[in-house]
């Protein structure tokens, strides 16, 4: 036994050198948990995450239920995960082609399609017109994507169009809404959004906004 007060080798300290990486990882790993915890990015992917499987288990649940495959389709879109979304959009529109708002889906389609094929998201704005065409921001969307695809003349076309349309009364609440969401107060932008599709039920991007305020 080494008496107190001996002093230690140098085959000792460098025992003691060597466990510091150690040490440190030790110390390290968890602050670092703790800092993805607290990141937004880490907390918003986790709320997408859970809604996403919140939403399959309704579908599984009610799979004839359409707003369980529109929830389903709006979490894909807020995980950027558009073909799916697609998917969900195309099983309610087959499940009720004869729905008095199916137009509404026709949007909402076009509005994942968008990210996909510019092609495809025409189409489906433009099927949203035929069923619905006096909803002044269908045209307006597909005026968009026209804009994008460097369509001009057809763009400006929609953007006239749309103008000689009764103006958007979804507009000023869907702002407000937008601005409680991002102060993550969900409660008022959900009776924001819902004031909305009351002043325009065509309004697909408040419906749209109001199913992602939902699911936080």
């Amino acid at each position: 036994m080494k008496p107190r007060g001996t002093r230690k080798t140098g085959q000792e300290k460098i025992n003691w050198i060597g466990m510091l990486p150690t040490l440190l990882i030790c110390l390290l790993l968890p602050l670092a948990a703790l800092a993805d915890t607290e990141n937004p990015d880490y907390d918003r992917a986790a709320e997408i995450e859970s809604a996403i499987n919140s939403a399959i288990k309704r579908v599984e649940e009610s799979p004839n239920d359409p707003d369980a495959y529109d929830k389903l389709a709006s979490a894909y879109i807020s995980a950027k995960r558009y073909e799916e979304a697609v998917e969900n959009y195309t099983t309610i529109i087959e499940m009720h082609p004869n729905a008095p708002d199916i137009h509404v889906i026709y949007n909402r389609r076009g509005h994942a399609n968008k990210y996909i094929d510019y092609e495809l998201a025409i189409a489906d704005y433009t099927r949203a017109i035929e069923l619905s065409p006096d909803t002044g921001v269908y045209y307006r969307n597909r005026a968009a994507v026209y804009e994008a695809m460097g369509n001009a003349d057809a763009a400006e076309a929609d953007r006239q169009m749309s103008t000689g349309l009764a103006p958007d009364k979804s507009l000023p609440f869907r702002q407000r809404g937008d601005a409680y969401f991002a102060e993550r107060k969900y409660d008022e932008a959900i009776a924001e959004y819902t004031m909305g599709i009351e002043a325009n039920p065509g309004s697909g991007n408040v419906y749209h906004s109001r199913g992602n305020a939902y699911f936080r």
